[in-house]
């Protein structure tokens, strides 16, 4: 028999992780998306002002972006070198 540690609302530890770690490269891929917008926008601008507006909006996306990645490698790496100890 498993057992799971379940909080005040039901959901274990383990699921709780898994949400967030779907939720984290759901984020991932929607700003992706808005990088690449970006980008295009950048691309048709033609005011000095707009590329900087946008090149700022940029940076910031790509920084969010690396957060999140570092976040989720650090996730992989811990459970790559997770134990499971199972007592029958």
């Amino acid at each position: 028999m498993l057992w799971y540690p379940l909080d005040v609302d039901g959901f274990s530890a383990s699921r709780r992780f898994f949400r967030l770690y779907v939720d984290m490269q759901s984020h991932v891929k929607a700003l992706r998306t808005e990088q690449n917008t970006l980008l295009e926008l950048i691309e048709k601008a033609d005011k000095l002002k707009d590329i900087i507006a946008l090149q700022s909006q940029l940076t910031q996306v790509r920084y969010e972006i690396e957060s999140y990645e570092s976040q989720l490698r650090m996730y992989d790496n811990r459970v790559n070198y997770s134990t499971l100890n199972l007592t029958v």
